[in-house]
């Protein structure tokens, strides 16, 4: 399967209308895809995906939901994969290594904590049988108010190996 090149998602829709005290479970997928995803034959951090969140889209208490798919080359090279808000400088809400198996699937959250500069969230990494890699609570300071970029991202240790991302999944999650 040849790559298709990095997904990017402009315009996020909401799925059942406006939040109130009657209606408070509101949510929008920001983007999603099943065409796997080859991250290039090179050892630096490279972008996958990138969700595009407009200014003020994130409102107080609100959360980000991402979900992750990979497979990989199995054996002892680092491969790592990660969820960012804001970007390739953002904070890692997801990072994960992949080593000695053939994949993962990776499950992030992200949540607006009520003011406008102020995220926190964690991730895991379900690998092998029994494993998870748990990301401590991350703490992030980006100005929601301004557009920003949500990214998914690989990295590999030898560029021979192969990482896929087989499918994604991102949403939004209304908050009150």
């Amino acid at each position: 399967m040849s790559n298709p090149g990095p997904a990017i998602t402009a315009t996020p829709q909401y799925v059942e209308g406006v939040a109130s005290s009657t209606n408070p479970i509101v949510w929008g997928m920001l983007g999603q895809s099943s065409v796997a995803i080859v991250a290039p034959a090179d050892t630096t951090e490279d972008v996958l995906v990138t969700i595009n969140i407009p200014a003020n889209y994130l409102g107080n208490n609100s959360r980000l939901k991402v979900y992750t798919s990979w497979t990989c080359t199995n054996n002892g090279n680092v491969k790592t994969v990660r969820v960012r808000l804001g970007g390739t400088a953002g904070t890692d809400y997801l990072n994960g290594v992949l080593t000695s198996l053939a994949g993962g699937f990776g499950e992030s959250e992200i949540t607006e904590t009520g003011a406008n500069l102020s995220q926190q969230g964690a991730g895991y990494l379900m690998v092998g049988t029994p494993a998870i890699q748990f990301r401590a609570q991350q703490t992030g300071t980006l100005d929601i108010t301004a557009a920003q970029t949500l990214v998914i991202t690989s990295q590999k240790a030898t560029a021979g190996d192969t990482l896929t991302l087989v499918s994604y999944r991102v949403e939004h999650w209304y908050g009150q």
